[in-house]
Parts: C-alpha cells; structure tokens; sequence
C-alpha cells in the first residue's frame, strides 16, 4: 500500500517521491552479551562464534552505529587476546571515522583510539600506540559533563589515557616528555572528587626508567 500511495503522488503531482527511509539496522547487542557471558565462564573459542556474528552484522550497517559495532568487537577481540584480528578491525574503524568526521560521537571515537593504542603496547609498538592514545585524549575532550556523573566518567578516562600515553613515550624511550604528561594525569586526577578510587590516580610522579617503565609511589589524596 505504501508504494502504490508514493506511485499515485509522482502520477498526480508529477513531484519526486519521498526518500523511503532504511530498513532498521541490526542489534549486536545480544551477540556481544553472549561474547562476554563466554568470556567470563573462560570458553574463548567459544566466544568468537557470536563474535564472528557481530562483526558480519556490521556490513548491513552503515554510520555510527556501524563504526561502534567495529569499535566494540575489536575491544572484545582484544580480550580474547586475538591481537591481530582486533588491529585489523579498529583500523577499519578508526578510517570510517576519520572518513565521516564529526558525525561519531566523542565517546565511540575515543574507546576506538584507545584500544588502537592499548593493542599497539601490547604488540611491544609503543611509537605506534603513541598517537592513537594522544587522539584517544583529543576524544575524550570532547565528552559531555553535563552531570556529576558525566564529569566524573571523563575525567575517569582521560587520567587513564593520559597514563597510559606517558607509559607509551617512556617505554618509547621519551623519557623527559612522558614526565610531563604524567603531570597532565595529576591535574586530571586533583580536579576528581575521590581521586583514590580511580586506579589512573593512585600513584604519586611517576619518573621514566632506564628500562622504559613508569614508577611512583602510591598517593594519599
């Protein structure tokens, strides 16, 4: 019925029809709980069968939602320790992200900058984790902190991808520079209503190493 109405109106008026909106995308949403319900009772192989399912699903997707199906089944990648598989999907991501800029929301951008940078430092590539982790931060910026809730969630991730960027340079071999990010992490931290509840926070200065790792005391806020 509803063809043959658009039919009659390009017959009676002569004018273009209506844009016939499309068809509603699919829910990974279930794939992805069953993912991580298979995670958690430590049956990997399992796992990827849903996950394989989700990732497929994103080809009858487009936009945002798309590029957040992408991002998501690439951190669950990563956790399933296929490191590959989850560089190679967060890639494709981050390309229709930066192919569409402006139309993600800050939130999915910055989870797929940082799991960029989080699969980069665990394949021993800090000089490529290291510019995935700054966008991650330029992301992160941009999240709104509209609520005490709001606020807390992205000062929450921005100390975490700030220490994990002065991590990133030290092991990188940039020791003066990460130290002075690490100062960034602490400003984020002060700035929290209870720093000490947010791991990113717990631990004093950290100074670079000769082996390329972080240190520092723990904190009391």
């Amino acid at each position: 019925m509803k063809r043959l109405a658009i039919a009659l109106t390009v017959l009676l008026t002569g004018c273009k029809p209506p844009e016939i909106p499309m068809l509603i995308q699919p829910d990974p949403q279930p794939l992805f709980d069953q993912t991580v319900q298979l995670l958690r009772a430590k049956k990997p192989a399992e796992a990827m069968v849903p996950l394989k399912q989700a990732i497929a699903m994103a080809d009858k997707m487009r936009g945002e939602k798309r590029i957040h199906t992408l991002s998501r089944s690439g951190q669950l990648l990563w956790s399933l320790q296929e490191r590959g598989l989850a560089e190679q999907t967060l890639l494709v991501a981050a390309r229709e992200i930066d192919a569409s800029p402006g139309s993600v929301k800050a939130d999915v951008s910055g989870m797929t900058f940082r799991m960029l940078g989080i699969v980069y430092r665990d394949l021993n590539q800090p000089a490529e984790a290291i510019p995935w982790l700054e966008r991650a931060i330029s992301a992160d910026k941009g999240l709104p902190e509209s609520s005490p809730q709001e606020r807390g969630m992205k000062q929450m991730m921005l100390a975490s991808n700030i220490q994990e960027l002065a991590s990133q340079q030290c092991r990188a071999g940039h020791g003066p520079l990460s130290e002075e990010t690490d100062k960034r992490r602490l400003e984020v931290c002060s700035a929290m209503r209870n720093p000490n509840s947010v791991g990113a926070c717990i631990q004093t200065p950290r100074a670079c190493t000769k082996g390329g790792w972080m240190q520092g005391e723990k904190k009391v806020w």
